[in-house]
């Protein structure tokens, strides 16, 4: 849950007055599950609950359709991956629906807005340098989408994996683009020793 001075989605200007609720925004390489419901009922029902107590909400949920895990089931399905996106997008509308998820955005990640706001976003960081190109190395999972330590990989059946999941990893070293999070560490740390309930306070009710 987020809340802001001034937050605008689509063509929607919200104010500070208004309770931002939001679900994971799901990866779209398979259909949804149950686990997919329940993160939607949850955000439903504490919506509903801000709106009898007479609160402003905005509630959104949606589907995520970038990354290696969505490109590789397009592939084994032998659609282009936009095509594939498509019709499992629809099936979380879909899922929405029949459990009467009262939202007010349905959000893709291939939506024009959202494609648009996120040139603008990476277009004002690299104006200001706060993003450079650089090398990264290390055990990587596509399932778990996550790099792993030495300590936290095993040799199974002579196979490289996850300890946590069992996923396979591979050793990869590839290019791409970090955030020069350093720069700013010093206001984080003053601004985090000012505030210490900024992360463990009431969800929804903190804001810098």
């Amino acid at each position: 849950m987020i809340r802001s001075a001034v937050l605008r989605i689509g063509k929607r200007s919200l104010s500070s007055k208004t309770t931002v609720i939001t679900t994971p925004i799901f990866y779209v390489n398979a259909k949804p599950h149950i686990g997919h419901y329940y993160s939607m009922t949850l955000a439903d029902v504490y919506n509903r609950w801000l709106k009898l107590s007479g609160e402003s909400t905005f509630f959104t949920t949606g589907t995520d359709e970038h990354g290696l895990k969505v490109q590789t089931a397009a592939s084994i399905a032998g659609l282009d991956p936009k095509t594939f996106c498509d019709g499992l997008s629809q099936k979380f509308r879909d899922l929405a629906s029949v459990g009467n998820i009262q939202y007010d955005r349905f959000i893709r990640t291939t939506d024009p807005d959202h494609l648009e706001a996120v040139q603008f976003f990476w277009k004002t960081l690299e104006e200001k340098g706060h993003i450079y190109k650089g090398k990264h190395s290390g055990w990587y999972s596509v399932s778990d989408e996550c790099f792993y330590t030495e300590t936290e990989i095993e040799e199974v059946d002579g196979k490289m994996v996850a300890k946590e999941t069992g996923a396979a990893v591979v050793y990869e070293t590839e290019e791409n683009y970090f955030f020069r999070l350093r720069e700013h560490q010093q206001r984080l740390v003053q601004f985090l020793e000012a505030n210490p309930t900024f992360f463990a306070g009431e969800l929804g009710h903190q804001r810098p």
